[in-house]
């Protein structure tokens, strides 16, 4: 079988938690976001002491390997912060602190690089496994798609027994697919 483009999304999309569990991915990804964000800001506040430490680290071009990780470090936590893209948004900042701990943590060490930062990638790893929480922009988005009758089966037609399936598997099983009821 082969693995489709929708099928992907379907993936990222895919809730993982249920009942009073779902408000856990919105809380981590708020709070995560609003340090991330602050992280990124300060990158660019604070460029010249910044370049002066990645420069310490080793992290060639240091010049821009700041504003690098100051943009990624915004743009990703303001994803967080909406719930936009939340597993592919916390993939990048886990891949960011797993390089914190590596640099900054092996040069310099600290509370920040060594228990925060470890802190925050089991955080994202959270995310990822998770998904978006049930505040999320992505979970919004969903579904508006499925009420707008986009989702189909991988044969490209929408299910003939009237349900509108979401995310779907097969068009033979109905029970390997998710009714928008389950949303």
């Amino acid at each position: 079988m082969s693995v489709t483009s929708r099928d992907r999304v379907a993936g990222l999309t895919r809730r993982r938690l249920h009942g009073s569990a779902v408000a856990a991915p919105t809380a981590v990804a708020l709070v995560a976001g609003a340090g991330f964000v602050s992280f990124g800001i300060g990158h660019f506040i604070s460029h010249a002491r910044d370049v002066a430490d990645f420069r310490r680290y080793g992290i060639p071009a240091p010049n821009l390997a700041v504003w690098a990780v100051g943009a990624v470090e915004l743009a990703t936590g303001l994803a967080l912060l909406v719930g936009l893209l939340v597993r592919v948004a916390a993939a990048a900042l886990a891949a960011d602190m797993v390089g914190v701990v590596a640099t900054a943590g092996r040069v310099e060490g600290g509370f920040l690089n060594l228990g925060v930062a470890p802190f925050l990638f089991v955080a994202m790893v959270f995310l990822v496994w998770a998904g978006p929480g049930a505040l999320a922009l992505d979970r919004v988005l969903v579904r508006a798609s499925v009420r707008a009758g986009s989702w189909r089966d991988r044969s490209g037609r929408q299910p003939s027994d009237g349900k509108k399936w979401v995310l779907g598997r097969s068009s033979r099983s109905p029970s390997t697919m998710m009714s928008t009821r389950s949303l």
